[in-house]
């Protein structure tokens, strides 16, 4: 997992209301000039891509005991596709010396679903079955569980989707905000994927109070299914 994607995920996907302040690095943003800020997005986009930067975010840590370097988070436009859907980059980059370095950038697909466009990283997951994952998702607005609530699915996916296959090859494990989903794809299911379970995000190092398979029920927007 590259830079960006560790921060991306600890600040936009670990943060759960009460738990999670505590784990997440202090940070400020910092102004950076016009023509730094241009540069940034050349080396980060136009070099790497041959496209231009769409969002620029400039930070460093907050640090007592020294000055933390100017760090950068770039996303780039989309302007090309991978195996069949439109992607675009999400670059890291860290300010040393008056010059940017910027790590490979983590690809992120644009999945169209009923829930608008979702960016969704694939990582070991195949493309078709990304598809499949976040389209499920997004025809199922919320798990019910009865000692974490109801969990939001399809609201969720506004935050992007980090995938991973689960080793019995058959299930994909979906982080999305603050949500964990797994869908099934066992071909025991003649109805196509089905989410079979679900839980809260929980930041490093907390202890999760109950296992994520533990049933509930999810909610789609007529019925409802038993996971």
């Amino acid at each position: 997992m590259t830079i960006f994607a560790r921060f991306w995920l600890l600040c936009a996907a670990l943060i759960v209301p009460g738990l999670a302040i505590a784990y997440v690095p202090d940070s400020d943003p910092v102004n950076v000039s016009a023509a730094t800020s241009q540069r940034l997005g050349y080396i980060a986009c136009t070099s790497s891509y041959s496209v231009t930067a769409l969002t620029i975010r400039t930070w460093r840590y907050r640090s007592r005991d020294s000055i933390e370097p100017i760090r950068g988070n770039v996303i780039c436009n989309a302007d090309s596709s991978f195996k069949g859907m439109p992607a675009r980059y999400k670059v890291a980059c860290e300010l040393r010396r008056s010059i940017w370095k910027c790590d490979a950038g983590d690809r992120e697909l644009l999945v169209p679903t009923a829930a608008g466009v979702v960016g969704v990283m694939p990582n070991d997951v195949s493309v078709q079955r990304a598809v499949d994952t976040v389209q499920a998702m997004a025809d199922v607005e919320y798990f019910e569980s009865k000692d974490l609530g109801r969990i939001p699915i399809r609201s969720a996916l506004s935050e992007g989707c980090w995938l991973t296959s689960m080793p019995d090859s058959e299930t994909v494990e979906a982080t999305c905000g603050t949500s964990a989903v797994w869908i099934s794809f066992s071909s025991e299911q003649a109805d196509g994927p089905r989410i079979v379970a679900a839980s809260w995000v929980y930041p490093v190092g907390f202890q999760e109070i109950m296992s994520p398979f533990e049933a509930g029920h999810c909610f789609e927007p007529v019925a409802s299914c038993v996971a």
